[in-house]
């Protein structure tokens, strides 16, 4: 399912809760005021380099909510926002990890193709 399809599957406050929470996951991140997972003194890294594109992370219930953006050198105060979606998670062993390594790495050339079209 989508993560738009999955937001309009909640309730009227719940979704609406879930999509404040995004918007200051949102507005955090352009203010300046993420860091790095794990380490509180390190400012958010890009995820992927040519072009720079950075993954936001939000856990909502038992969803893994994963926001791709670019950040454009011309432009330093702009969040481009290019993709969003819920991080399929597999639980059965090492061959389960690869495929969803593998479905990220999907998930985030998705968001660089649009990136560069823009």
């Amino acid at each position: 399912m989508e993560l738009d399809g999955w937001l309009n599957s909640l309730d009227f406050f719940a979704r609406n809760h879930y999509l404040g929470e995004i918007d200051g996951l949102f507005e955090d991140a352009a203010a300046g005021k993420l860091l790095h997972v794990g380490n509180a003194k390190t400012p958010l890294k890009p995820v992927r380099m040519d072009p720079d594109l950075y993954e936001l992370r939000l856990q909502v219930l038992q969803r893994k909510l994963r926001f791709y953006h670019g950040e454009p050198s011309s432009y330093p105060s702009v969040l481009v926002r290019l993709h969003k979606h819920i991080k399929r998670t597999w639980h059965d062993g090492q061959a389960s990890l690869e495929v969803s390594r593998r479905d990220q790495e999907e998930q985030m050339g998705f968001a660089v193709s649009r990136y560069r079209f823009t």
